[in-house]
């Protein structure tokens, strides 16, 4: 990490959410995904990492629906906050949509979407039409 700015690491990353692309980091020594956005390697400490573009297709690890939600979002309840393994071996944080949550499953198949919320654009997830379980 940037002492001096940390967003230094993660700027490559909301840039390319900006143009609707999910992208990962790769360590160049060790071959391994790295994600959340970091200046180091968490496998092999290696600083040589570089930026890939992810298919934006995995499946859901685990989840929870949120029936009672902090203010600011109670006209989203209920949502469903999910942990999805993606495809090139991350696993990242974000909302399954587009589905009712009682459809939502460990396993389930699920491609990247971005939805705008307030001013920023955030990377989602959708049930897959490709490989529903």
């Amino acid at each position: 990490m940037n002492k001096d700015n940390p967003e230094v690491d993660n700027a490559p990353w909301w840039d390319a959410i900006s143009r609707r692309e999910l992208t990962f980091q790769s360590c160049i020594d060790c071959g391994r995904p790295v994600f959340f956005p970091r200046s180091r390697c968490p496998h092999c400490f290696s600083d040589r990492l570089e930026w890939r573009r992810s298919a934006g297709e995995g499946t859901v690890y685990a989840f929870t629906i949120v029936r009672r939600a902090p203010r600011g979002f109670q006209d989203r309840v209920p949502y469903c906050v999910a942990l999805v393994d993606v495809n090139e071996g991350f696993r990242m944080m974000s909302n399954v949509i587009d589905c009712k949550p009682e459809d939502i499953h460990v396993g389930m198949s699920v491609a990247v979407d971005f939805e705008q919320r307030c001013e920023m654009l955030l990377p989602v997830f959708k049930p897959s039409s490709a490989g529903r379980n």
